[in-house]
């Protein structure tokens, strides 16, 4: 490179990679010893109205308070290391309920919960729905039927390879379920 700074447009403005990188360093020092995941950060807008925003995500969600504390300890930082108050809002949010589930660490998660997943592989295209079992590095374990099994038996699960799922999501059961596993009343995506 001749030295210059790469830059990007994003949504009409030119953004320096160099302030880009300066938002990860600093949301990356911060968030870690705050135990805090973040799953996503994105510019958007223009001009004076432009804002970055921080999805981020811990054990047992993010509240209001981790947002604002994590805003306070993003300005601290921020202008210690650029001597300089930001020039663009900071917006934190959680994921949210509709979080698609992608890592090993997304399904951990979700152990004991309702889920939906779309799998690839070679005899085509499905869609299985049941509880998280259990996962590994390369494989997603399931209980179709809603029951977890007793430690050690897998009879009645199914096993997905990380590598072959294509979306997948959790599903928000209202009301019980039966013994069987089926559906009392309905499944929903919020």
């Amino acid at each position: 490179m001749s030295g210059r700074a790469l830059t990007l447009f994003i949504s009409g403005r030119l953004v320096q990679q160099e302030e880009r990188d300066s938002v990860q360093n600093v949301v990356t020092a911060i968030a870690g010893p705050m135990g805090v995941e973040v799953l996503e950060i994105r510019w958007l807008g223009a001009g004076r109205s432009r804002s970055v925003r921080l999805v981020v995500d811990q054990d047992g969600g993010v509240g209001a308070d981790t947002c604002a504390r994590l805003s306070r300890e993003f300005d601290l930082e921020w202008e210690a290391r650029m001597a300089a108050p930001r020039d663009f809002a900071l917006e934190i949010t959680s994921p949210g309920p509709d979080r698609p589930l992608r890592t090993v660490k997304d399904f951990s998660r979700v152990v004991n919960r309702w889920v939906q997943v779309e799998r690839q592989s070679d005899a085509g295209t499905d869609t299985l729905t049941g509880k998280v079992v259990s996962c590994s590095e390369d494989t997603l374990i399931l209980s179709e039927s809603g029951i977890l099994p007793e430690a050690g038996d897998l009879s009645g699960c199914v096993a997905v390879p990380f590598a072959e799922l294509r979306n997948a999501k959790i599903l928000f059961v209202i009301g019980n379920t039966t013994p069987r596993g089926k559906m009392a009343r309905r499944t929903t995506r919020r």
